[in-house]
């Protein structure tokens, strides 16, 4: 089995080699039978050809494009971590099945990978860019769709207890039971909300009015790492647009009636049996696409 350190060496080398724009560097991680799902791609990436023209074609639309860690967990053997991505789309930024042309503008966005290896190498590479996010800041859609942008005592088994009653409470619709999971100092930060959320009423607020817009939501785990004090999740929630979408800074979307199906990922620390630090992220562009309020770049 890898060992921690392996694991951190691993995503270390696979950080810097994408910052100096190295695709063989990065390419050398993978192993021999990888799967790359990243949620910009029509379908999945499986052979070295195509994860080097993926990786190639950010360097060609981001030739200044840098890569920041700015969060990590390391399981038995896998890796979940948040990204900052900065640069100037100077080239065609191109997405699979579509596109676009350069616009000259600069971008700062925030991306989730999770990894899990075996025998040392990357085996599963899952990417979850804010593509509603960047596309705004882009000039490619509206911008009023998207947003801007301790010591652990519990065990690993308490930390699994805590995400499940956590999905579970949001699940049933029991926003008091899924506020009370929340530490009395917790942050809240979610790529659709404009500011950070640090008050119950505020998280009670905005976590009943996605139950409002869809109030048969439901949210299910396909895949999640434990640290020693932090849980990170690739979430899919489904359900129908029955309410109304509220966005955030006053932009209200009236209910479509449309289903949508979307992948997301959340983040958590936990503290004395509470959640301190909250990050969620949605692929915003695609449930806006599924709502009929934004189409993806031709």
């Amino acid at each position: 089995m890898t060992t921690k350190e392996e694991l951190r060496r691993l995503d270390d080398v696979g950080i810097a080699a994408w910052d100096r724009h190295d695709p063989d560097a990065f390419l050398n991680l993978l192993a021999d039978n990888f799967e790359w799902v990243d949620d910009m791609q029509p379908a999945p990436i499986r052979s070295r050809e195509e994860a080097r023209r993926f990786t190639e074609s950010w360097f060609t639309a981001f030739p200044d494009l840098h890569v920041r860690e700015i969060n990590r967990i390391i399981g038995d053997d896998s890796i979940a971590s948040e990204c900052e991505l900065t640069g100037t789309n100077q080239g065609p930024l191109n997405l699979g099945d579509r596109q676009i042309p350069p616009t000259g503008k600069k971008i700062t966005s925030r991306t989730t990978i999770f990894v899990k290896t075996e025998n040392g190498k990357v085996k599963e590479f899952h990417t979850h860019p804010d593509a509603l996010g960047m596309m705004a800041q882009l000039g490619v859609i509206d911008s009023s769709l998207a947003s801007s942008p301790a010591e652990s005592t519990m065990s690993r088994e308490d930390l699994i207890r805590l995400d499940d009653l956590h999905t579970e409470a949001f699940n049933r619709g029991d926003i008091d039971a899924f506020v009370n999971n929340l530490a009395d100092d917790f942050v809240w930060i979610d790529d659709v909300s404009p500011e950070p959320i640090r008050s119950r009423d505020a998280a009670r607020q905005y976590a009943q009015g996605w139950r409002t817009a869809f109030p048969d939501m439901q949210v299910r785990v396909t895949n999640r790492v434990v640290g020693d004090d932090s849980v990170a999740g690739e979430l899919e929630f489904t359900g129908t647009n029955t309410g109304e979408l509220d966005l955030g800074g006053g932009n209200r979307v009236p209910a479509t009636g449309r289903k949508v199906s979307v992948r997301g990922s959340g983040f958590f620390r936990a503290r004395n049996g509470k959640i301190t630090e909250f990050h969620t992220y949605t692929d915003n562009l695609s449930m806006m696409t599924q709502l009929g309020l934004a189409e993806r770049p031709a």
